[in-house]
This record gives C-alpha cells, structure tokens and sequence, in this order.
C-alpha cells in the first residue's frame, strides 16, 4: 500500500492546505518500509521569522541521523505552493542564492512521495485500524505531567491493510494455464500481457455553506483501475494443444 501511495508522486498536490487539518494529531510518526529511512515525523510549528504556519517533517535515517524539512502552508494556497515557497526560502537563505539541482530534485522527490501517505491519513474513505497487539499495551497517561516516554505509551494505527492486500494479491497472482487436447495438429497460445494499473489519485471537495465554520474539505483517495484484470477465481488462461494421429504432440 506505502508503495501504491508513494508512485502517485507529485501529482494531484494541487489540493487546499485546509485537508491537512484533518490530521488526527498534531504530530504523528510514519513508519516506513525503506531502506533508507526508518519513518518521519510530521506536525505543525510556526516560522520563527515571520510567523507563518508550517507543516514540518522530520525524517529518521536507519542510522538514527535526521532531516528536516518544512512545507510552508500558505493562507488560501495550495499543497503545490507550500512547496514552491519551500524552495523559495531556501535559495533566499543559500549562500549566493544558489541551491544545487540535484537538491532540489532529491528533496523534491522525497517530500511529494511522503506527502501521499499523510493525504491518505487526511482522506475521508482512508482504512485506518488500531493495530490489535499494541492495543493491549498502550497506557496512556490521564495528565500530560505524567508522560515518561514509554513504549506502553504508543498507540499504534495500522493503515490501508486490507486495500493492501488486495491490490498486493492482484499484482503477484500468477495465470494458469489450461491444457486442450485435438487430434489434429499443434497450435499453442501464449497468455495475454500480465494485468497491470493506473495510479490512484485524489478527489476533493468543500461541504458546507460557504463562510460557514462547519464547512470542510473532503478528501478522498480513489484506488487504482486494474487494467485487464481478471477475478482471482476467474483468471484461467487456456492454451489449446493439438494432437497429431500417432498421438504425439
């Protein structure tokens, strides 16, 4: 699932900043299955300089080393905005505003792929679940004056499980093969191209009347089209062997 969210990349960001409001914490921590990374961080802080709301990520490396990185959320912008500001401010605060290429296609590549997995916690239809062994461990602390940063005090969420499996279970089925027998000739033929998908991408909208403090943006993500799939129980290809009159193939 991590990996069909992230091959969306950087399109459909052109998206109100307003879902990120739909965040369910103020911080949250993505694992992620990376060889690089081991999750990231993100949550809300403002720009000490001028006050601006941001949306920060703080990406743990396996070898515990970190990065950050900080999208500006612009009032009335975009997702798309945030990051154009982003780099805006970091050639504005590069010595001799120059800012390497491979920088910014680099940090570009890893903030627009990530950004798909905290959309998909924003999105209305998103299949999140209480993962059931941390579930019987979490404790949380009744005050705040009584955290002690213990793992009983984690609650962990399980996303998209299930949508997973699915599409996981579509893209490694293998077609079977059918074999007819004829008495006259040989004719094989082969199985057709393997069943493939268009991405995923989001859809959203307002509801509410507008001005109104109940109005809010709706996100949704809609999953990918398997293009020629076939049903698991269905998916038979049959190759049509013919026989030649002393029986041989």
């Amino acid at each position: 699932m991590e990996d069909v969210l992230t091959e969306q990349g950087s399109e459909d960001l052109i998206i109100p900043i307003e879902v990120l409001s739909n965040l369910p914490y103020p911080c949250i921590y993505i694992v992620l299955n990376d060889d690089e990374y081991n999750g990231f961080f993100v949550y809300f802080e403002s720009d000490t300089n001028n006050g601006e709301l941001e949306l920060r990520f703080l990406f743990i490396n396996n070898d515990y080393s970190v990065m950050p990185i900080s999208l500006h959320l612009i009032e009335n912008g975009t997702i798309k905005d945030g990051i154009d500001r982003m780099f805006q401010e970091v050639e504005k605060n590069s010595s001799k505003n120059f800012v390497d290429k491979d920088y910014i296609d680099f940090v570009t590549n890893l903030i627009t792929s990530k950004l798909q997995l905290v959309l998909y916690i924003c999105a209305q239809n998103s299949e999140i679940t209480e993962d059931e062994r941390q579930k019987y461990i979490t404790r949380k602390p009744q005050k705040k004056e009584y955290i002690k940063d213990k793992y009983r005090e984690i609650q962990k969420w399980n996303c998209g499980t299930q949508t997973g499996n699915i599409i996981r279970q579509m893209k490694q089925k293998k077609v079977k093969s059918h074999i007819v027998y004829n008495n006259s000739g040989v004719e094989a033929h082969g199985s057709p191209k393997r069943p493939h998908t268009r991405r995923g991408h989001w859809h959203h909208y307002w509801k509410g009347e507008r001005g109104s403090s109940h109005r809010k943006l709706i996100l949704k993500w809609l999953e990918p089209i398997f293009i020629k799939g076939y049903d698991v129980n269905d998916n038979v290809v049959t190759t049509n062997v013919f026989l030649k009159e002393n029986g041989k193939v």
